[in-house]
């Protein structure tokens, strides 16, 4: 398999990507020729990021290690239903990530379990949302946050403080 992304050509095996993937399998399954080459419209550094999990033969060998190389194998894995790469991806990320990105990728790609406790985080932390966060939100959800941190302080307003 012959693909080119960003100006990048790669030669990957198609093995990796038809047994690991229900999209590629389909779609290298249609008649091509050998030589054809498929522009990908995706980022050199996604698809490095992919890679290096893919050709580790139990994708536990990588040496990926940051969140924004885990953000590329979540975003590709998802797009292209790499699905036991997509939870290792989940798994890595977690630990990585804080509340404000769990809640971006939860909604970008579908990982529910990250999207409440994150809102919940953001909700109770002491400082509000800073414009460049809010940019990265939905407006439904910095309106959410923006009603539970102010429910949260009217009923402390209004509940007399222990002396």
């Amino acid at each position: 398999l012959i693909t080119k992304v960003e100006g990048t050509l790669y030669r990957v095996h198609d093995f990796l990507f038809t047994t690991n993937s229900s999209f590629w399998l389909e779609k290298l399954s249609l008649p091509r020729e050998e030589s054809t080459v498929l522009d990908l419209d995706v980022t050199k550094a996604d698809m490095d990021a992919l890679l290096a999990v893919l050709y580790n033969r139990n994708f536990q060998g990588h040496e990926l290690t940051t969140y924004t190389e885990w953000e590329s194998v979540l975003r590709l894995s998802t797009l292209w239903n790499f699905d036991s790469i997509r939870a290792l991806a989940i798994d890595n990320i977690e630990p990585l990530a804080s509340p404000l990105q769990k809640l971006v990728l939860g909604r970008s790609f579908d990982v529910p379990q990250w999207v409440q406790p994150a809102l919940v985080s953001i909700c109770m932390r002491k400082d509000p949302l800073t414009l460049a966060e809010g940019n990265l939100l939905s407006m439904a959800d910095v309106i959410a946050i923006a009603a539970a941190r102010e429910a949260v302080r009217q009923a402390s307003l209004a509940s007399p403080k222990e002396e």
